[in-house]
């Protein structure tokens, strides 16, 4: 404690001054140590804040690099985790990364994504019952549960809401602005969430008219990455009517 330190230091001093030379010098001694002690414990919780040590160091340099972000912003994200002096019942997060090998399925829908990477289109599924048809497809009707029939669809369709996002993940964020639209395929009658590519943003609006562009054979893998939506008709003007 400082106060403790303060104390000491001036019942040495006193001492000192009437001669008692030795307890003098005891307490002045053991006041200076409790002040040095006090002041480097302060500095030591100072570096803890703010410094992390070298094994979440060199993880954020690790996973910045990997990222794309600068390991200042990765530090900042755990910050709370690396204060050591928030409360003990506080919540405690440390950085650690997770690399997770698996395969999964595809299940009842398997179809509508080897028709993508084999054979460049898009289908749907049919309820008979209802005639409805889905896309994304569903094994069975949402409103009859009766087994559904695969059929194509598109391969154009009508924007019916979209966005333009400005700011993503460190995944995306290389590839804003980009249009993320809920388009609904010709031949379908629900929504199909997915991106819009386009160099002005601003000319995808809703009710505009957009087509699937399939990626190369060797690159299509059998996912939802395999295709976007591009304009039928696409602007020659650079963000026509002011828009972002």
């Amino acid at each position: 404690m400082p106060g403790l330190g303060v104390i000491f230091t001036f019942l040495g001093l006193a001492a000192i001054l009437v001669g008692r030379f030795l307890i003098g010098f005891l307490f002045l001694g053991s006041g200076v140590y409790m002040l040095y002690s006090y002041q480097r414990s302060r500095e030591d919780v100072g570096e803890r804040k703010i410094l992390p040590d070298n094994r979440s160091k060199r993880w954020m340099a690790e996973a910045g690099q990997k990222l794309g972000v600068p390991p200042d912003l990765i530090a900042r994200a755990f910050s709370r985790g690396e204060d050591r002096t928030n409360a003990p019942d506080s919540p405690l997060e440390i950085p650690d990364v997770m690399a997770i090998t698996y395969k999964y399925s595809y299940g009842g829908i398997s179809r509508f994504f080897r028709e993508v990477r084999d054979q460049a289109r898009l289908m749907g599924s049919h309820c008979r019952r209802c005639a409805f048809v889905y896309l994304p497809p569903r094994v069975r009707c949402s409103q009859c549960y009766e087994s559904t029939q695969w059929v194509p669809v598109g391969p154009e369709g009508t924007v019916r809401t979209c966005t333009t996002v400005h700011y993503a993940t460190s995944a995306f964020f290389r590839k804003t602005p980009y249009v993320c639209a809920y388009v609904q395929v010709d031949g379908a009658d629900t929504l199909l969430l997915h991106n819009v590519v386009t160099e002005n943003p601003g000319e995808i609006r809703p009710g505009c008219r957009v087509k699937v562009h399939f990626r190369e054979r060797e690159e299509r893998v059998g996912e939802m990455g395999d295709f976007f939506f591009i304009p039928t008709h696409p602007s020659t003007e650079k963000n026509p009517g002011g828009q972002p």
